[in-house]
């Protein structure tokens, strides 16, 4: 009986295993996507709505894509005046870095440092883009709504959808809606070289049949360093830094949670790590904004979490406002300002450190080799400091030949060293004796 059972179960098993191994399943047709329905994810999608509309205006474009993404709130929404009708990217590159920005909410997506290199021999990224933190020049302004409708909106690029940008290393959008009168515009310039973004937005409302007036704005940065692949050894994690009143102060995670709100007159403001710094320079009277950010490592990773900050600045006076991504580089930093040049810790050996770096870095422009600059600083700081061992060589070694004289001199006092006059004659008869033989 049991012998018939276990035939059963492994006969059941056998059939199984040959009907999925030998009997395909016919595919089932797709069904056809019916052009513009709102069901189909395709239509639905803000970016294929504004590509079947592309001969239509942008302002029609625009509000197609909107009702077909949300159609209970097409009617709430205000229509865009100035706009794109889909999403672009432009590419800047120039000397030291190379920039993406899309016209989705004219943000900055990557900042890439040609010169600095990650894990994979790839630029170094600066921007760590993730789906729950804002990208870049994000702006935050008015209430939510008007802020979701800055960071969502397709700006148009040069002035029209199609319009050539700026310059070869400038850009600009421009965005403006009918009904609440939004009006904003964003303007970037590169450094031609160097790690300088310089940036002007200004954001208007009550455009529409009132006096348009200047709205503030906050300008938001996101999480910085940028580095989220993958959790990388770095000496210092990613701490804000503030500079106020001719001192650097660090605001780490602990001190986020009980002071998240920085307010003052700042020379600089920002993130920064053992090597890279991400601020806005000169800001002038401000209120800066840290956020705690974690980051669980990658699947079967056994890397710790990555502990990064956010940051955003509210500037209070108007204008361009310049912001650096690059690496903390004594040269960078010190053709920026000297002030500048402090977001690099040395500690306490500033005084000895800073000369040695910079006659570091003075070697290796002519050698062009790490290794060897350090080598020959090296034999070039030992020359110059070979007349004063050579010195204290031949003075150690008079007092060698000397050491039996001056021991016979010790023990003619040792009855008479513990009283004062009995040292002051044994202090001047070893000291008449080192004059003698030129022992210093």
């Amino acid at each position: 009986m049991e012998k018939r059972v276990l035939l059963a179960i492994f006969l059941c098993f056998l059939s199984l295993y040959l009907w999925q191994t030998l009997v395909v399943e016919p595919v089932p047709p797709k069904p056809a996507a019916a052009a513009g329905t709102a069901s189909s994810p395709a239509a639905s999608s803000p970016a294929a709505a504004g590509t079947a509309a592309a001969t239509a205006t942008p302002a029609r474009a625009v509000a197609s894509a909107t009702a077909a993404a949300a159609p209970s709130t097409a009617a709430e929404a205000p229509l865009p005046l100035v706009g794109d009708t889909r999403e672009r990217e432009i590419r800047i590159e120039t000397g030291d870095v190379i920039a993406v920005f899309t016209n989705r909410g004219a943000r900055l997506k990557s900042w890439r440092l040609k010169h600095y290199l990650d894990p994979e021999k790839q630029p170094m990224e600066m921007i760590a883009e993730l789906p729950s933190q804002p990208l870049p020049f994000t702006l935050r302004a008015g209430d939510d709504q008007t802020t979701a409708m800055l960071t969502s909106a397709l700006y148009t690029v040069g002035g029209t959808p199609s319009g050539p940008i700026a310059g070869p290393t400038a850009i600009r959008f421009e965005y403006s809606t009918a009904g609440n009168g939004v009006h904003v515009v964003k303007e970037f310039e590169l450094s031609p070289a160097g790690y300088i973004v310089n940036f002007t937005g200004t954001v208007t409302t009550g455009g529409d049949g009132q006096q348009a007036a200047a709205a503030p704005f906050t300008i938001h940065w996101g999480p910085a360093i940028g580095d989220a692949k993958e959790n990388v050894n770095y000496t210092k994690k990613a701490d804000g830094i503030l500079f106020q009143d001719g001192k650097v102060r660090r605001v780490t995670g602990a001190n986020v949670a009980t002071q998240p709100i920085q307010e003052g007159t700042f020379g600089y403001a920002g993130v920064d790590d053992n090597y890279f710094l991400t601020a806005a320079l000169f800001p002038g009277p401000s209120k800066v904004t840290f956020q705690a950010v974690s980051i669980p490592p990658l699947p079967n990773s056994k890397a710790p979490a990555r502990n990064l900050m956010a940051w955003a600045v509210e500037p209070q006076t108007p204008g361009t406002k310049k912001f650096f991504a690059g690496p903390k580089d004594f040269d960078v930093l010190a053709a920026i300002d000297r002030d500048v040049v402090r977001a690099i810790d040395f500690g306490m050996f500033s005084l000895l450190v800073v000369p040695l770096l910079r006659s570091l870095k003075w070697v290796n422009g002519y050698v062009g080799n790490w290794g060897w600059s350090i080598i020959i600083l090296t034999i070039i700081l030992n020359a110059i400091m070979f007349p004063l061992r050579h010195k204290s060589v031949v003075s150690m070694r008079k007092m060698q030949q000397l050491q039996p004289e001056v021991k016979a001199i010790q023990e003619r006092y040792s009855k008479l060293k513990a009283t004062d006059p009995g040292k002051q004659k044994m202090n001047q008869e070893m000291m008449a004796l080192f004059r003698e033989h030129g022992v210093n």
